[in-house]
């Protein structure tokens, strides 16, 4: 006896069902020796995450990009015209995103990009190898130009070696952003952690 909607006695397992215009089916690690457990599931996430996909057909950096993209969907605060600076801007898919809300790769805006690592220049903006949390960093954070909304997205850098909980560096982030806020912000503009 065939099943529901004519699909046969396949109970749905291991079909070829089109999910939004793509086939649903699970990538898996073909070489999990040498490596945890625990690294083989991220890779099959990643390997399965649509979200990865659409990053890497769109030209993205990162997944990153669509929960800039979603927010500001939501509350409009990339502005064309405005100035930024992505504190944590590694690999670059927040900072992609500003650049073309801003239009910085047009001349409107302004798009400062700050990390510990280097990345690949993103067109539009200006990069940045610094450590705001440094003594000495504000005195370099002086000569960039005034008056700038500071988006920060909290990142975890694989070079560092964080013996806490996954949440404690992106919350330091956040925190120790405040202070470096109130020289680029004037009333009105947005801070984003």
């Amino acid at each position: 006896m065939s099943g529901e909607n004519g699909a046969g006695g396949n109970s749905g397992k291991g079909g070829s069902s089109r999910r939004g215009g793509r086939k649903n089916l699970r990538e898996r690690v073909k070489t999990a020796r040498g490596r945890r457990l625990s690294s083989t599931r991220w890779l099959e996430r990643q390997l399965n995450d649509p979200y990865v996909m659409r990053a890497k057909e769109e030209g993205y950096r990162s997944r990153a990009a669509f929960k800039l993209l979603e927010m500001d969907e939501k509350y409009h605060f990339l502005k064309s015209g405005a100035r930024i600076v992505d504190l944590g801007c590694a690999p670059g898919g927040w900072t992609q995103v500003s650049v073309a809300r801003a239009g910085s790769d047009k001349g409107k805006g302004k798009v400062i990009g700050v990390d510990l690592q280097e990345i690949d220049p993103v067109p539009g903006a200006d990069i940045y190898v610094l450590d705001f949390l440094e003594a000495g960093a504000d005195d370099k954070v002086k000569e960039w130009p005034p008056h700038q909304p500071v988006i920060n997205r909290p990142t975890i850098c694989g070079s560092w070696r964080w013996q806490r909980p996954r949440h404690t560096l992106p919350m330091m982030s956040c925190i120790s952003a405040a202070p470096i806020a109130p020289k680029f912000c004037r009333a009105g503009r947005s801070t984003n952690c």
